[in-house]
């Protein structure tokens, strides 16, 4: 069977009701991206904006009339032209499998491992796997931000801690802390289909009883050896008074999701009271850790540290 693909570049203001005229045209299938190589790396909380230029596309079956979606999508939108309008064949297939060669078997640090569900694990037997498949939450351990803190957790995962994971998205540095050998995890989302990815993947890794899935609003009054924030940097700015507070005296904070641009404003934000300081870079990323200071001289040495 072969597809027929539209492709249109549109506005931002106009996508919503493109997508509507497409889908009531027998669009069986519409995404957008950014089509202006302008990304949006920290939009506001709750806040889901589009690319000032936008690509929309759209799949329609075999049989679609090619003309007449594309007339009446011209006189539906006059700012349109008959060139930006681009059709293209696409051979069926198995669409859910599409994406598997951008997924493979991942190690981060000495013993864990990062495997999808259509691949063998390692035979080490001192290997940790977490099996997970990339699914509608973030966290495949493709990202830098999450490669960072899986290898910060590898390292750094002695056993019987009590974690936050703050940001789940699938779960992956939850169920990775647990298998390490942290004893409880308390994964915070504020995204519905989040917790439930992060329930599916615990249940999957066999480590759902010592997982906790809640709300930043519903924690329990528990001080945590290790806060984990995999976010974006205004929220790790709004947060910083709250994951402070979480922490034990000694715990360990580990921040991803910030631009190394960012790192100045984090490390402010967090002193005098947890010493941050970078602990890896890929990419434009950058991941910071640090200690809860915990007595006057280490106060001292915050403040000098960060000043």
């Amino acid at each position: 069977m072969v597809w027929q693909q539209l492709s249109i570049p549109i506005g931002q203001t106009e996508v919503d009701l493109l997508s509507e005229q497409l889908s009531e045209l027998g669009a069986h299938a519409i995404s957008i991206e950014d089509n202006g190589d302008q990304p949006i790396f920290e939009p506001p909380i709750d806040s889901h904006p589009l690319w000032p230029e936008v690509k929309l596309t759209a799949l329609f079956p075999p049989d679609t009339q090619l003309d007449s979606i594309t007339q009446l999508t011209l006189a539906k939108f006059p700012s349109l032209h008959a060139t930006d309008l681009s059709w293209t064949a696409i051979e069926d297939q198995a669409w859910h499998l599409s994406g598997r060669e951008q997924f493979s078997t991942t190690r981060c640090g000495e013993r864990t491992w990062i495997c999808p569900s259509w691949e063998t694990p390692p035979e080490d037997p001192d290997a940790v796997i977490v099996h997970l498949d990339p699914g509608v939450a973030f966290g495949t351990g493709a990202h830098a931000t999450t490669k960072m803190c899986l290898t910060w957790l590898d390292e750094n995962i002695q056993g019987n801690e009590l974690l936050l994971d703050l940001g789940c998205g699938s779960g992956i540095l939850s169920i990775a802390a647990l298998k390490l050998g942290a004893k409880q995890v308390y994964a915070v989302d504020i995204d519905q289909q989040a917790q439930q990815a992060t329930q599916a993947n615990a249940q999957r890794n066999r480590v759902r009883d010592r997982l906790v899935i809640t709300t930043i609003e519903d924690l329990p009054h528990h001080y945590f050896d290790i806060v984990a924030a995999n976010i974006l940097a205004n929220t790790l700015i709004e947060l910083a008074p709250t994951l402070q507070t979480l922490l034990k005296p000694g715990g360990q904070l580990l921040l991803s999701g910030i631009l190394q641009s960012q790192q100045e404003e984090i490390l402010d934000c967090y002193a005098p009271k947890v010493l941050l300081s970078p602990y890896a870079a890929r990419e434009e990323w950058i991941c910071l850790s640090g200690n809860i200071c915990t007595s006057s001289v280490a106060t001292r040495t915050c403040r000098k540290k960060t000043s």
